[in-house]
């Protein structure tokens, strides 16, 4: 007698529900995060109470949300529109005192920064996340080379995009930035 709520999943539609990759499902279901059945023909399944239970501690917000610092308004246009298609929502900062704000009333799932803006820049909206222990996921972004990723890096930023940067390769590592930071805080939240 199998209850409704409990049927079982693939790992694709396990994956959709998570909102993240198959992949990461099944590094999940590896760890013990998520209990697998196996099939006659060993196919992974997951019962679907279970992930929704996941669900609601990876992602209790439906949308991930991107926040973008940015004093550039073509930039924050840009990153609105490939974001929002995508399914995020999408918050925008145009100085790093208004970000700052912003990161104080709602996190969000990830920050990307813009380095060089007049006023408070990157580098001390990054420091004073770390300072205030805000946990939050920073993507940089500067047309400044290798010397700002750097520093960036050293400030704490997860990750680096040079500007110009491809759209794709920036939404493809914004994903990826917070999948890891919902599976470190899964992670953390069990031990």
């Amino acid at each position: 007698m199998s209850h409704s709520n409990d049927e079982f999943l693939t790992v694709n539609e396990a994956a959709q529900i998570l909102r993240v990759s198959a992949t990461t499902v099944r590094n999940w279901a590896a760890d013990g995060k998520l209990e697998e059945q196996r099939t006659a023909g060993g196919h992974r399944r997951f019962r679907a109470s279970e992930v929704q239970r996941l669900a609601r501690t990876v992602m209790p917000n439906a949308k991930p949300a991107v926040l973008v610092i940015d004093d550039d308004p073509s930039i924050r246009y840009v990153l609105r529109e490939a974001f929002s298609a995508v399914g995020f929502d999408v918050a925008e900062a145009e100085s790093g005192l208004l970000g700052l704000d912003s990161l104080d009333q709602s996190p969000p799932s990830l920050v990307l920064l813009d380095i060089m803006m007049p006023g408070i820049d990157g580098f001390q909206v990054m420091k004073y996340l770390s300072q205030f222990g805000v946990k939050v996921p920073v993507l940089a972004m500067s047309a400044l080379g290798p010397r700002v990723e750097e520093r960036s890096r050293e400030l704490g930023a997860d990750a680096f995009i040079a500007k110009p940067f491809d759209i794709r390769e920036l939404v493809v590592t914004s994903r990826r930035l917070i999948e890891q930071h919902a599976a470190a805080a899964a992670a953390a939240a069990r031990s």
